[in-house]
């Protein structure tokens, strides 16, 4: 009988790296088989509303849920890849797998909203919420979803239900880091009800009161819950409040994912009585808390900004700039035309802690705006000793020009000006006007700057006649005395507090617009093959500024890790400004050469008889004990002297396959640990693929001997069992059902792993094999606790030691300077030989 070419590919899903030729996206819900497909154009006519979510970690995957009349039950959900900007939006109907959950009760079906977490989808229903298998483990086949129990609750009650989560990438997860929900229904508590409100932690599947546990004395007044939150970076959960007329947001301490009685901040209540929350949104990063209702409001600073109109299909939330800065006055030094140098004044006697009126680091970056126009960057922070009324002071980049005092507020600048010496005893500048009459100082111009171009700038202080003033100088040692300056070549700016606080601090616009001339998806994530290039090209322009910056860098490119990627960037201006760069990466991970992956005896001692990226020209890694030079036997490089001779064509170098393990230079590589690593099977015969399944049962095997690692599978059946039993004498190996298997890896570097398919079940002989180079593993055992004991034995010594001495009074220092200074004893010898010449010439 003639053998069909057939072959196994192995296919990793991983959020890094796969070894499909053509990349799989690293998104979980791309990899899910949702069954039958569905006309969009069929439900269009019974749309009433859409939700829609988004990967928490590919922003251009998408889930679009549709929520239909009455007259067409059901779920029904699109899920697109390009954010819905192209047309690759794939429509499914999951009314099944929901009705599986219900044994079938669902006439009544329908979506009311939608969330896609890191691992699970999550479906808000007229019959209850659902959750779904873990995304990035199972069989990728049809999708199982759970129903979460609460108990009490009608269908009419979730018509009225919200659920509430705080997006958060966790693709790279720490212990810590973990995601949370909420469901709150928008109604009071029945006795039959423990709550309105709960949230519960991945894998959702048990749910806690929304609020804490109250004294019996607090439980006489009722709260309810709108909308909860958990913020997992300060193990705390938000929650907006109602109790009779009042709203509020309280913040509680969580305590093993449970919510505790004692709140970390004083509770907020919000002014205005007739503000009623709907809900809120949170930043995880800056911590900052947005509450919107029928007025909306920023926590930090309770300023009411507009809500958005009903029915909106997205929302931008945009709250008024906060202000950042103290209540002081600034005087102005210029620099340049495009810098300018705000200096901070204390008065001699200040009326507060004049710490309170100074810059510090955290104004970097930020904008410093003018209430009558004019704004700039804050580049560096400067403290100060001398002039002692100005303390601090900024460099402020100008991006829009601040205006000048005007006659009609200030006719004192229509005079001349002269500066004369301060008073003995005093360090405080004279201020003079030539001319009487109506071109005076008056009250209003205590606190406003004075500015001569390339001498120092005067901050008014006092105004001591129509005439006369005193002022502090920002440059002392600059100061023109006795100068006459006519109108024209001294203005005044007004950065005071006399008239009204007119400057603030705020954290700047976008002042550049960023063009990406690759078609490149907002928020992607790429992932690159072994030996793989890209190219990215980027161009940023500025806006909105007052003056142009020659050459100024605008973007900066970062590499995380250099030894894995080659990065080549070239950069260049243009005649507009614009800043333009471009940037190849290429994966250049290779083996070692001579590699050989280690033993159970350790990295230092490899023993398996493969040679990988093999060059006979060149020494043997790692051939230090006698058990590593005895073994490796090259293959494809026997009797040869270069690796030019091994004669390694492309498909040798790309090949999985032992036979060519000389002429392998690349692996795919992950990061330690490698846990439950989702593995999938394909049969492929001649233009059909199928996924493996039961009877086509598979054994995995190491070919290098490796054991730090195992195999877990998920469908376990009672055929795969007895086959096991009947074949464990025979094959020597354990045999797994390739449906659901995970592989998790506890050593570090290179591992081989060879698939074969049990005899029998196929005419061919069915075996792969596929390779993993596992990077970052920690010490391997002791090597931590050693070090970690030695540590401790080491300060523990050290300490006792320092308290021996410490405790006798034994002064160490001094005891070597003795030892140090103690005379030379051929001094005497040479005194003693010299005395006994002179005693011999007197005699004489």
């Amino acid at each position: 009988m003639e053998c069909i070419a057939e072959n196994l590919p192995v296919t990793l899903d991983h959020h890094i790296l796969s070894t499909s030729p053509a990349l799989q996206s690293s998104e979980p819900i791309l990899h899910w088989d949702f069954g039958r497909g569905q006309n969009f154009s069929e439900l269009v006519p019974n749309v009433i509303g859409i939700t829609i979510t988004k990967s928490p970690c590919a922003g251009d995957v998408a889930i679009i849920g549709l929520i239909l009349d009455d007259r067409v039950p059901g779920i029904y959900i699109g899920i697109s890849q390009s954010a819905f900007l192209t047309q690759d939006t794939y429509w499914s109907n999951l009314t099944d797998s929901l009705c599986v959950v219900l044994e079938y009760d669902c006439a009544d079906l329908g979506l009311l909203n939608i969330i896609l977490t890191n691992a699970h989808l999550v479906l808000l229903t007229t019959l209850g919420l659902f959750i779904s298998e873990d995304l990035r483990y199972g069989s990728f086949r049809a999708l199982k979803f759970t129903r979460a129990n609460f108990c009490g609750f009608e269908r009419s009650d979730y018509y009225r239900a919200k659920i509430w989560y705080n997006i958060q990438c966790l693709a790279n997860q720490e212990d810590y880091e973990v995601d949370y929900i909420a469901v709150s229904f928008n109604k009071d508590k029945t006795l039959s009800q423990e709550s309105t409100c709960f949230y519960s932690k991945d894998p959702f599947m048990d749910w806690h009161s929304c609020l804490p546990h109250r004294k019996q004395a607090d439980r006489l007044i009722s709260r309810r819950v709108v909308s909860f939150m958990v913020d997992y970076q300060q193990n705390t959960g938000i929650g907006v409040l109602t109790q009779q007329d009042k709203r509020f947001v309280s913040v509680n301490k969580l305590t093993n994912h449970k919510l505790h009685e004692k709140t970390k901040f004083p509770e907020f209540g919000f002014p205005d009585a007739e503000f009623k929350a709907f809900g809120m949104l949170f930043h995880p990063n800056s911590h900052f808390l947005y509450v919107y209702g029928n007025q909306e409001r920023d926590l930090k600073v309770s300023q009411r900004i507009p809500a958005p109109e009903p029915g909106a299909f997205i929302s931008y939330y945009c709250v008024s700039a906060d202000d950042l800065a103290f209540d002081g006055p600034l005087s102005l030094q210029y620099t340049t035309e495009e810098q300018i140098v705000f200096f901070s004044h204390v008065p001699s006697i200040p009326l507060s802690d004049h710490s309170q009126s100074r810059f510090h680091e955290g104004y970097i970056g930020k904008a410093l705006e003018y209430e009558m126009g004019g704004v700039g960057i804050i580049s560096k922070v400067s403290q100060h000793k001398y002039p002692p009324h100005f303390l601090s002071s900024v460099m402020v980049y100008v991006l829009e020009r601040f205006p000048v005092e005007t006659s009609a507020s200030s006719p004192c600048i229509k005079n001349t000006l002269t500066i004369l010496q301060p008073d003995p005893g005093t360090t405080a500048f004279k201020l003079q006007l030539s001319a009487s009459g109506t071109d005076i100082f008056k009250a209003s111009d205590i606190q406003k700057s004075i500015v001569i171009l390339g001498f120092s700038s005067f901050l008014i202080v006092d105004v001591t006649g129509s005439l006369t003033a005193l002022a502090d100088a920002t440059m002392p040692q600059v100061v023109p005395l006795n100068t006459p300056f006519r109108s024209g070549q001294w203005f005044m700016y007004d950065f005071g507090t006399t008239n009204g606080k007119r400057w603030k601090v705020v954290t700047d616009k976008c002042r550049y617009t960023m063009e990406q001339t690759d078609d490149l998806p907002v928020h992607a994530i790429k992932y690159m093959d072994l030996g793989s290039t890209r190219s990215f090209s980027f161009s940023v322009t500025p806006v909105n500024v007052a003056y142009r910056i020659f050459h100024m860098y605008l973007m900066e490119v970062k590499v995380g890790k250099p030894n894995l990627l080659d990065v080549n960037t070239a950069a260049y201006w243009d005649d507009n400004d614009s800043y333009t760069v471009k940037i190849r990466v290429l994966s250049k991970f290779f083996k070692q050469v001579n590699y050989r992956p280690p033993s159970r005896l350790g990295i230092a001692v490899p023993l398996t008889e493969n040679f990988y990226n093999a060059d006979p020209e060149k020494p043997r890694m790692r051939d230090y004990f006698q058990g590593s030079k005895t073994s490796g036997i090259y293959k494809q490089c026997a009797n040869k002297t270069s690796r030019f001779e091994c004669g390694c064509t492309d498909n040798m170098k790309l090949s999985f396959a032992v036979a060519f393990s000389d002429c392998k230079e690349k692996a795919i590589r992950m990061k330690y640990p490698v846990i439950k690593l989702p593995l999938s099977f394909t049969v492929e015969n001649e233009d059909v693929s199928v996924n493996m399944s039961s009877p086509y049962f598979v054994t995995i095997t190491e070919v290098n001997n490796r054991t730090n690692w195992e195999i877990s599978g998920t469908n376990t059946t009672s055929s795969m069992l007895k086959m096991r039993k009947y074949l464990e004498h025979r094959l020597k190996n354990t045999l797994y059902n390739p449906d659901g298997l995970t592989l998790s890896i506890h050593g570090s570097e290179l591992f081989h792993f060879r698939v074969a398919i049990i005899p029998g079940t196929s005419f061919c002989s069915l075996v792969d094999e596929f390779q993993i180079y596992v990077d970052d593993a920690p010490m391997a055992f002791p090597g931590d606790y050693l070090i970690t004991s030695f540590t401790a034995v080491a300060v523990g010594f050290s300490i006792f030691v320092a308290f021996f001495l410490q405790a006798y009074e034994i002064q160490v220092w001094s005891i070597l300077k003795q030892k140090l200074s103690k005379p030379s004893r051929v001094s005497p010898k040479f005194s003693l030989r010299k005395a006994s010449t002179t005693s011999s010439d007197t005699s004489e």
